[in-house]
């Protein structure tokens, strides 16, 4: 099931493997698109892979 949801809760990392609560490696499109904007705007991982990942509803 896709989930488009914004939850407006996500945790960013580097290049390693994180998961949420649940052990999942899961983020919404809508969550994602945010942490995507809030990483150009801050310019925290310049030049450098981010990894991102939420909470399910």
């Amino acid at each position: 099931m896709i989930q488009k949801e914004k939850t407006g809760s996500y945790t960013l990392g580097g290049e390693e493997f994180i998961v949420n609560k649940a052990n999942e490696s899961y983020i919404s499109y809508a969550d994602y698109a945010i942490a995507l904007v809030d990483k150009i705007k801050n310019a925290k991982f310049i030049q450098k892979r981010f990894t991102a990942v939420g909470e399910k509803k």
